[in-house]
């Protein structure tokens, strides 16, 4: 099970999300920001493809895909995917590839999208409870 990193070691956010139904799935538009600068818009079609990101400047990407790496590890997410590469090898006998720095970006935004849409519905069952 993953554990959620302290608020206080998380440099990036994700803003300005914007979710629509794609062909295949949910697709999503969003940028990336360090503090006020925003560092990345991120996309997924909703065609099944994998996360596009385009950086605003080159010199974003290594401490973004860095920050990532590590949260990769704190969060429990490596240690989730290496029990279930075993699993599979087990059960399957078929090797999984190790998560590459996309996937690793993938599931960062992913978990950090689920995280605010969270923390969005809390915001408002508390508004709702306040006017009762």
């Amino acid at each position: 099970m993953s554990k959620q990193p302290a608020e206080a070691a998380v440099p990036y956010t994700i803003k300005g999300i914007k979710a629509f139904k794609g062909a295949d799935g949910n697709g999503l538009h969003a940028s990336i920001y360090q503090g006020e600068t925003k560092v990345a818009t991120v996309r997924d079609a909703g065609i099944g493809a994998f996360l596009e990101v385009e950086f605003t400047h080159p010199d974003h990407k290594e401490p973004l895909l860095a920050f990532v790496a590590s949260w990769y590890v704190d969060s429990g997410h490596e240690a989730d995917d290496a029990r279930v590469a075993a699993q599979i090898l087990a059960k399957y006998r078929k090797a999984v590839e190790p998560a590459t720095p996309q996937r690793k970006l993938e599931a960062w935004v992913a978990f950090e999208i689920a995280r605010t849409q969270v923390e969005k519905r809390i915001a408002r069952a508390q508004r709702r409870a306040t006017k009762q």
